[in-house]
């Protein structure tokens, strides 16, 4: 089956890449749903499907080969891929992140927009639509700085590049829009039922949603723009943002359809390409007085482990290994952990019984109740207006992560004996008379393990603070980056720059330091190294 859904990927791409998926943006005058005139009822599963990258093909470009190595959720095993490295390699970063992003989301959300009339149930679903477009859009900015958006996705073929600053301010307003239409009247409401794919047509969880990214939108800036910061953020925790793990944004995955295949991590999991890494196991076993109960839930043990009783339950791999070392004792496949956790495979930790179903059903997660928690603790450690209680946020946060994670378990297979343990002692109890770094720290410690396996969101947030102490790749094969030092964005598109020169090689974006691995996005104030 590995052999079989690689081939056919590999010709999907290969015919992607002839049919314009690199996205250049010369192709974006094509429309991927090929239709002059669009029904955003139509549209929205299509940009849904794309904006949280669950197809499979998707999901192992931009996440497997790219930001979840970063985050080091993951490490490469396979000697065939030297991203974990550093190394750009154009297809990975186009496939996955850049092109779902121009052709499929912002083009015909674009188009819609140009043609929304004012039935109310077209102008409802369009707001959905738009903050679905900022989400994208943030997420994308944090990965590659300055970038096209004021001219992108209306038949510009070289639209400039607008910078991440004013990327970040036209994502506010864009929310605030969005959400100020809907509670004009369609609030309560249902918009699309199941055409729906996170909230089942739900307009006032999507209003919840909408606020929850002004307020990660916030925080993104709270160190190279405290003011700024503060207004957007005060402004959604009054507007109101996620209250409980119901309101949660998750997406559905379907194990029988060819284009998703379910779970994307686990779909991509079988084929040996890598193993979870070094550093998440660390953390998860060395922060807290206890391990994280976590642990169980997120990984496999390994399968030397399981089958001979030999070696570490749990063991990762470091990022960055060199390709001759990867065949090397100790970092062998069988040697180390999958993502087989509780959470996806409950019998494979307790009864040692082999993950036999290579696509599952599960949920994935858009954005969880649990990361507005501990958005919550800091905006309270800061002392924003609206906050609540620093303290409380951050334990409802590790909480709330536990029940996300156990979500579908039967409770007899799981050992909640030391939950409070984990919560209140150690380094990862709240130091009520800690100063600001030292509980920063706990927070987006806690957020990077709850956020797992969303490895584009706890990259963002490693590079803004510099938490948790991710470990420096053992080799990196990029000349600009420092030895020791973290990769900072993704390179433009080779096609990009190609197509587009004057503006995607302009020396003057991103602060005056261009384009490049080691070169900082704009709310990067140089925290980490």
């Amino acid at each position: 089956m590995k052999n079989k859904i690689k081939n056919i990927f590999t010709i999907g791409l290969f015919a992607c890449l002839l049919s314009g998926c690199t996205d250049s943006f010369v192709e974006l005058n094509k429309n991927p749903l090929a239709s002059s005139s669009l029904n955003p009822e139509l549209v929205f599963p299509f940009v849904t499907w794309k904006v949280t990258n669950i197809a499979w093909d998707n999901y192992q470009l931009g996440d497997q080969l790219g930001v979840a190595l970063y985050a080091q959720y993951i490490a490469n095993t396979s000697t065939g891929y030297s991203v974990d490295r550093y190394v750009y390699e154009d297809a990975y970063p186009t496939g996955g992140l850049w092109g779902p992003h121009y052709t499929g989301v912002m083009k015909n959300i674009k188009m819609v927009g140009s043609q929304i009339t004012e039935n109310p149930h077209s102008v409802q679903t369009y707001q959905l639509m738009r903050i679905i477009l900022a989400y994208s859009s943030a997420k994308m900015t944090d990965i590659y700085g300055d970038m096209p958006y004021s001219e992108a996705g209306i038949n510009i073929e070289q639209p400039k590049y607008d910078s991440q600053k004013d990327i970040y301010n036209d994502v506010f307003k864009e929310l605030r829009e969005a959400v100020e239409v809907l509670q004009s009247g369609l609030k309560g409401q249902n918009a699309l039922g199941n055409s729906d794919f996170i909230y089942n047509g739900d307009v006032s969880k999507w209003i919840k949603f909408a606020n929850s990214i002004r307020l990660r939108c916030a925080i993104r800036l709270s160190f190279i723009d405290p003011e700024k910061a503060r207004q957007e953020g005060e402004a959604a925790l009054a507007a109101g943002v996620m209250s409980s793990i119901d309101d949660g944004a998750t997406c559905m995955t379907n194990k029988d359809d060819w284009n998703s295949l379910g779970y994307p991590l686990i779909t991509i999991s079988h084929w040996g390409e890598f193993r979870v890494s070094a550093t998440l196991v660390d953390i998860l076993e060395n922060t807290g007085t206890v391990v994280d109960p976590r642990e169980t839930l997120y990984i496999g043990k390994t399968k030397l482990f399981v089958t001979e009783g030999k070696g570490a339950a749990y063991k990762g791999v470091p990022n960055g290994l060199p390709a001759d070392q990867l065949a090397m004792p100790g970092y062998t496949l069988d040697e180390n952990s999958n993502v087989h956790g509780m959470m996806f495979f409950p019998n494979w930790n307790t009864a040692g019984v082999d993950p036999t179903s290579v696509w599952i059903t599960k949920r994935y997660p858009v954005m969880r109740y649990s990361e507005v928690c501990f958005l919550k603790a800091e905006a309270a450690l800061r002392g924003w207006n609206g906050a609540g209680n620093a303290k409380g946020n951050y334990e409802e946060g590790i909480r709330t992560s536990f029940a996300e994670s156990r979500d579908g378990i039967d409770t007899k297979l799981l050992d909640l004996t030391k939950d409070e343990t984990y919560i209140t002692t150690g380094n990862v109890a709240w130091d009520v008379s800690g100063d600001f770094e030292s509980n920063l720290k706990k927070i987006i410690t806690q957020k990077w393990i709850a956020l797992y396996p969303v490895g584009a969101e706890a990259w963002a947030e490693f590079r803004r603070t510099g938490y948790p102490d991710l470990k420096p790749i053992v080799r990196c094969d990029d000349s600009n980056i420092k030895p020791g030092e973290f990769i900072k964005k993704i390179y433009y598109p080779d096609e990009e720059r190609r197509i587009n020169k004057a503006h995607a090689t302009d020396k003057n974006l991103n602060n005056g330091k261009g384009d490049g691995g080691h070169v900082r996005v704009w709310w990067d104030t140089g925290r980490c190294k």
